[in-house]
């Protein structure tokens, strides 16, 4: 069994504390337990209430009329407002929630039963937008934040690398070779999800591709380039290093490949600080990226 704080509660559920308690006291809707020095955690069983609670606050239902229901109902409950759901986007909720729970608990079959459901139900795309980046990005606060182990973030970041590598091999080779895109990280760059779902966006379709990975060198860069004559450069930056410094690196890039357009992905309010290159252009999401190459 897991244990959990109420700070680890409000990130992982993105309810206030101070709603938690609310909850708490005036209706008994959780009831928290006290370790032998006298602190407050919750376990397993509290943390899948509250994402249930949560499902049916968003489908209408008032607390105090929840908080009189047993623990079964509001479970049943939930599972069948997801059967019929107004909005899709309590179905991705649901399923970024399952998955996180999973990856917090190093639960590897379980893991991966959602994500086929998800796959299946969805689409591989919907599922790593919608869904596993979410919980990506949940696990990375609850890593800051102190309240999950990095071998938790590192397990499901792997386990998301794993399913993206299988669905890039399952694609076919494309045949046009009239653009040829290098995706890249540049050297102090590890976080490589991102760069591999562009990489599986273009793969499919149907534009050549050619994956360097982390911590690419640029001496390599250019060694590659001159091998491959890319028609695009793609990098990622995720690591937030002194805007002045990323600054000048683009722009060592931009003069080493005056003539071929380079894209920039990454956090948009990082992006936002840095002075970019003429032939440099900033795709802040997948949608941008198929825009940008006509893939659909």
């Amino acid at each position: 069994m897991s244990i959990y704080s109420i700070k680890y509660l409000e990130n992982i559920t993105g309810i206030k504390a101070h709603t938690i308690r609310i909850w708490e006291k005036r209706y008994g809707l959780l009831e928290p337990k006290r370790t032998p020095t006298n602190i407050r955690y919750y376990d397993d069983e509290d943390l899948r209430k509250i994402l249930n609670v949560i499902t049916l606050v968003k489908e209408g239902y008032k607390i105090s009329n929840i908080a009189e229901m047993a623990l079964r109902d509001i479970a049943a409950k939930a599972r069948t407002a997801l059967d019929t759901p107004l909005n899709p986007n309590q179905l991705y909720d649901y399923y970024t929630n399952e998955i996180v729970l999973a990856a917090l608990s190093y639960e590897k079959a379980v893991l991966d039963k959602f994500i086929s459901t998800c796959v299946l139900k969805f689409s591989f795309v919907t599922t790593v937008e919608q869904i596993l980046y979410p919980a990506l990005v949940r696990t990375g606060v609850l890593w800051q934040s102190r309240e999950a182990n990095p071998g938790q973030e590192h397990f499901f970041s792997n386990v998301v690398k794993q399913k993206l590598f299988s669905a890039i091999d399952g694609l076919p080779e494309p045949k046009n070779n009239d653009r040829k895109c290098m995706l890249f990280l540049p050297e102090n760059e590890d976080h490589e999800i991102g760069l591999l779902f562009f990489y599986y966006l273009l793969v499919q379709g149907g534009i050549q591709s050619y994956f360097l990975g982390q911590r690419t060198p640029v001496d390599s860069l250019r060694h590659a380039a001159a091998k491959v004559q890319p028609s695009h450069l793609v990098l990622f930056v995720t690591t937030v290093i002194p805007a002045a410094q990323r600054s000048k690196y683009l722009k060592d890039l931009a003069s080493h490949f005056r003539d071929t357009p380079i894209l920039l992905c990454g956090n948009s309010d990082y992006v936002k600080q840095l002075k970019l290159p003429a032939n440099c252009t900033y795709l802040p999401d997948p949608a941008s990226a198929i825009e940008y190459f006509k893939l659909r």
